[in-house]
């Protein structure tokens, strides 16, 4: 079954998406290379200034068969942004410039979300979380 939206729909979907992403970051792509003892992680140049909305989603874990509650640390990004995971993501910031999550920290996972058509957004999990 097709989209209930078109790629015409999609473009302004996503024009209009970026209103929300108040936030911006800062992203090192990171590389991995097996140097024969192990992987080592090469950075690259940090790209500033990238839209985000930062947000800690609440997520249940389960470890040793306890549930918690942790507060994950997430970015919704627009859907032609290049992270990663293994990415580092730093400088996290408000529209007022205050610092929102200093970092760095390394990107888990990325979810895009396609909705009723192509996909409009991804959302990046960070690594970490507070226990509450």
């Amino acid at each position: 079954m097709a989209g209930l939206i078109g790629a015409a729909e999609a473009t302004s979907i996503r024009a209009a998406l970026g209103l929300l992403l108040v936030h911006t970051y800062t992203r090192t792509p990171v590389t991995s290379a097996d140097q024969g003892y192990g992987d080592e992680d090469t950075p690259g140049t940090p790209m500033t200034g990238q839209p985000c909305k930062y947000a800690a989603s609440m997520r249940v874990r389960l470890t040793n068969g306890d549930r918690m509650v942790v507060a994950v640390p997430t970015l919704t990004v627009k859907a032609d942004d290049p992270i990663k995971p293994g990415d580092d993501v730093s400088s996290v910031l408000d529209s007022d410039g205050n610092i929102l999550l200093a970092g760095p920290i390394r990107v888990y996972d990325v979810q895009a979300s396609a909705g009723l058509g192509p996909t409009l957004k991804k959302t990046a999990i960070l690594q970490g979380g507070d226990i509450t």
